[in-house]
């Protein structure tokens, strides 16, 4: 994101996303003079896509972090952005970080005021392919692979891309694809 064209200088920021952009997004608003800068996830610190680097600078920015809340409502008056209803969440099944996993906690609704809201989530695999995958070794939702080869926990399988990264660049996964061909035996 460009910090010249994001119109944020004193207006309250909630970004909504726990990944690498959602980090960038929040770098940007407070470099462009938002009077707060907050951020809402779904999953745990240690459950965010982003980096670890990247969750450090945008706290070392001042972002505030919002982490296992679930957003249910961008809240709009007489055209203005207010905020967002929000709700704590807990997750059913451990290491799947969607939302048909999230379930809410009672008493935990709450109201996030904003000016300005923006949406930086990532998308995940279909569920659909959780059959053809099943019996492969997953972390955080995502595939476990060899690194060096790119193979998974099943004999003859390899993955690359966002299934094993998460919402990464197009420059990663076809350095991954590369790196799947050429170990592929």
């Amino acid at each position: 994101a460009d910090a010249g064209k994001l119109n944020c200088a004193n207006q309250k920021v909630l970004v909504i996303g726990g990944g690498n952009v959602a980090m960038d997004v929040c770098g940007t608003a407070v470099r462009a003079g938002a009077s707060s800068v907050e951020l809402m996830c779904m999953e745990a610190p240690n459950e965010m896509p982003s980096c670890k680097s990247e969750i450090e600078e945008a706290s070392d920015e001042g972002v505030i972090f919002h982490t296992r809340v679930m957003p249910k409502e961008i809240v709009v008056e007489n055209g203005a952005t207010k905020g967002v209803r929000c709700v704590s969440i807990q997750w059913k099944e451990q290491d799947l970080f969607v939302p048909s996993n999230a379930v809410e906690i009672p008493g935990t609704e709450r109201f996030i005021p904003a000016d300005i809201v923006v949406e930086a989530i990532g998308q995940r695999p279909e569920t659909d392919l959780d059959a053809l995958l099943n019996g492969i070794d997953r972390e955080r939702g995502l595939l476990k692979v060899d690194l060096k080869t790119m193979k998974t926990s099943m004999p003859g399988v390899y993955a690359a891309g966002d299934i094993v990264t998460g919402g990464s660049t197009v420059v990663e996964a076809v350095r991954h694809g590369n790196t799947a061909a050429a170990n592929i035996m």
